[in-house]
């Protein structure tokens, strides 16, 4: 008898070892059965049916056919999980889980339950976290989870429920998290939520619900979340979220509400979240909004507003957030925004605003970020940023704007980006920007063009200083060693290095001027997206280090026909310059790059720096801040001494270049 039980637990054993996934046998602890005699199982995982006297394993099978609950007299103080995640379980039977009272973590979630029965969940009185979403549940029996008095957390997310039972979730009084997400509900009863006296958040979103009755959340006195966005919700009863003081967020958005009742929100004193975005909004009441006392952020977007009353927001003194986008709103009251001193951020973008009335944000002086883009605004007050002493970001671009005041920006001494392009501007009062520009305020970083040539300068050092050492070793015997020396690799990394460097600075000095002249001609453009950004002079600046890498070491890996290795080494400092009368290998390409080429850039240069002196000269009379008026003087200054000195370099090589050849 015994050697045939020895041999059942044997065959038993091994085909529970076949069928376990590779990796879980090491956390397997091995059970006796029946369950009285068997030992505590660290996490429930056992999908194996155990038979008396036979050996079981606490692993996951690939294919579960049954559920096994194996228990112990002596139970551990560890948390205890039972993980059936996508098991393919689509019924599980009355008492099911009988034996596992110490169970506090259970997942059956991606599964396809179809079916709960009202005894399912009995003798689970330590439960605290029970995981049903992604199932095909369509019905909640009465009672279902009485018993579960530990529940904090229930999640029936993505399922096909469509009608909640009254009472449903009576029992759970330490439930705080429910989540009803991606269902089919359409109707809350007054009494569905009874019971739950600790809930913090309820998670309704997605489902066809349409009306919320008077009352209907009574008794969540401490619910702190509520989502309701994406539902058909078209009705909203006056008391609908009576009983809910302690609601911090509540979201709406992606309904179908066109009314809202005065005072609709006057209970909700601890609400800091109110997002209303995708509804049909028209119109306002006025006192919509009273009550909220403590509300930071509110969203409005994506409706079809056309007004605002004038005293809407009026007792919204915490908010920092208003996003007014992509509504019909054509226009604004002077003292829409009174009162909402703690603003941050207003995003009026995409709507039909035609003008900005005369001291709108008067009151904003915390304001940050402002979006007034994509209106069709054409008049602008002179003083209608007065006071915004703290903003940094603002876009008024893509409206139609044809005149800007000239201190329109007076004041925004903190200002860092401004968007004004796709408007009708075709003239700028002179110093319109002063004390936006100065530094790095703006958002333009140039620094890059006075690292380049520090760079380029490096690379004419290191060629000097090969000349130098070359010159002390061969002293007194370079006659001796002068082919030996022109010849070597050295002479030719000399003048690779040589011709990189006097490239690249002639190419720099081109691309500071065309930036100066951009910014002083058109200052504009420094202050639209459209304008040169540190990204565009990136690209350039590679482009010309390339072209200049290659300028210098085609003659060393191409074309030897006609080089013939010869290039660098037609000196003794290892210069191809075009000085010599003789014709030597590479004299064209010589002549081409450093007279031809040269004088063509320096052509430009000339009267790039032509225009800047002139526009600076017409313009100087005009700027009435002699700060402004001396750093472009300075600027235009510095650079004209650099263009100067190279110019004083290269041009008697192109004088002479031109005469030799």
């Amino acid at each position: 008898m015994e050697t045939k039980t020895e041999s059942s637990a044997k065959r038993t054993k091994r085909r529970v070892l076949e069928e376990c996934p590779r990796g879980e046998l090491d956390d397997a602890e091995e059970n006796l059965c029946p369950p009285e005699t068997s030992r505590q199982l660290v996490e429930y995982k056992c999908c194996i049916n155990c038979q008396d006297q036979e050996v079981g394993f606490g692993c996951e099978p690939y294919n579960c056919t049954g559920i096994s609950a194996c228990w112990s007299v002596q139970y551990s103080s560890r948390r205890i999980r039972l993980n059936l995640r996508k098991k393919n379980i689509t019924f599980l039977p009355d008492n099911v889980f009988h034996g596992l009272s110490e169970l506090t973590n259970l997942d059956l979630s991606y599964n396809h339950i179809q079916v709960l029965t009202h005894n399912v969940f009995i003798g689970l009185s330590k439960l605290t976290d029970l995981q049903l979403c992604k199932n095909n549940i369509t019905k909640l029996s009465n009672n279902l989870f009485n018993g579960l008095l530990q529940l904090t957390y229930l999640n029936l997310d993505s399922n096909n429920i469509a009608v909640l039972p009254p009472n449903v979730f009576s029992g759970l009084s330490e439930l705080t998290s429910l989540y009803l997400s991606i269902n089919r509900i359409q109707f809350l009863t007054h009494n569905v939520f009874n019971g739950l006296s600790n809930l913090e958040n309820l998670y309704l979103y997605d489902n066809n619900i349409t009306t919320l009755n008077n009352n209907v959340f009574n008794g969540l006195s401490k619910l702190t979340h509520l989502s309701l966005f994406r539902n058909n919700i078209t009705t909203l009863s006056t008391n609908a979220f009576h009983g809910l003081s302690e609601l911090v967020s509540l979201d709406l958005s992606f309904n179908c509400i066109p009314v809202w009742t005065h005072n609709l929100f006057s209970r909700l004193s601890n609400l800091t979240d109110l997002n209303l975005d995708q509804n049909i909004i028209t119109t306002l009441p006025h006192s919509v909004f009273n009550g909220l006392s403590n509300l930071t952020y509110l969203s409005l977007s994506n409706n079809s507003i056309t007004m605002l009353p004038h005293k809407v927001f009026n007792g919204l003194s915490k908010l920092t957030s208003l996003y007014l986008l992509h509504n019909n709103i054509k226009v604004t009251h002077f003292n829409l925004f009174d009162g909402l001193t703690d603003l941050t951020l207003i995003h009026l973008a995409f709507n039909e605003i035609s003008a900005i009335p005369f001291n709108l944000f008067k009151e904003q002086s915390k304001l940050i970020h402002l979006f007034l883009n994509n209106n069709k605004i054409s008049v602008i007050s002179h003083s209608s940023f007065h006071g915004l002493h703290s903003l940094q970001y603002l876009d008024i671009s893509d409206n139609k704007i044809a005149v800007i005041p000239f201190d329109l920006f007076m004041g925004l001494s903190n200002l860092i980006y401004l968007h004004m392009h796709s408007n009708e501007i075709t003239a700028l009062p002179y110093n319109v920007f002063s004390g936006i520009v100065e530094g790095d305020k703006h958002y333009i970083n140039y620094d890059g063009s006075t690292i380049q040539p520090a760079v380029s300068d490096i690379l004419m050092g290191i060629y000097l200083l090969i000349i130098g050492v070359v010159d002390a070793f061969y002293e007194g015997v370079y006659a001796w060693n002068d082919q030996k020396w022109r010849n070597s690799i050295l002479c030719t990394t000399a003048g690779i290095l040589s011709s990189i460097s006097s490239e690249m600075s002639t190419f720099l000095i081109l691309m500071v001027t065309v930036d100066r002249l951009i910014v002083i001609m058109f200052p504009l453009s420094r202050l639209t997206s459209r304008g040169i950004t540190w990204k565009h002079a990136l690209i350039v600046s590679l482009t010309l280090w390339i072209v200049a890498v290659t300028l210098a070491i085609i003659p060393v890996v191409s074309m030897q026909s006609y080089f013939k290795g010869e290039f660098y080494s037609q000196s003794s400092v290892c210069l191809a310059l075009p000085l010599k009368g003789d014709k030597r290998p590479g004299t064209e390409y010589s002549f081409a790059v450093f007279v031809c080429l040269n004088s063509i850039v320096f052509l430009i240069i000339a009267v790039g720096q032509s225009f800047i002196y002139i526009s600076l000269r017409r313009s100087g009379r005009r700027i009435t801040s002699n700060q402004n008026r001396q750093r472009e003087m300075t600027v235009a200054t510095t650079l004209l001494f650099v263009v100067a000195t190279d110019f004083c370099c290269w041009f008697p090589i192109g004088v002479m270049g031109k005469l030799t050849y």
